[in-house]
């Protein structure tokens, strides 16, 4: 087994990598917030955050459904938050 020095140099390494792709992700929402606002639709689409939800854990074991499930809520309701006050964040 790895020295914890190492398992968490992995976590570092691994945290860095999720920065940048929350990072792209979150240049998307300022996107997606611009054509919402363009064509007058609503930030909050429940019928996609559930199909998004069921998409990403249909595959995974019954255990790690719900952390997934948690995880992809919380980054939805940060990107809701992003939306509506894009133009306080940008």
């Amino acid at each position: 087994m790895d020295s914890l020095d190492k398992l968490r140099e992995d976590i570092d390494l691994i945290d860095k990598e999720l920065i940048k792709l929350f990072e792209k992700r979150i240049e998307k929402v300022y996107e997606i917030a611009e054509y919402k606002k363009e064509n007058k639709m609503p930030i909050f689409d429940e019928n996609r955050e559930e199909e998004v939800i069921k998409r990403n854990i249909k595959d995974k074991e019954k255990s790690k459904q719900v952390i997934i499930k948690d995880f992809l809520k919380f980054i939805m309701d940060t990107s809701k938050d992003i939306q509506k006050n894009k133009n306080n964040v940008k």
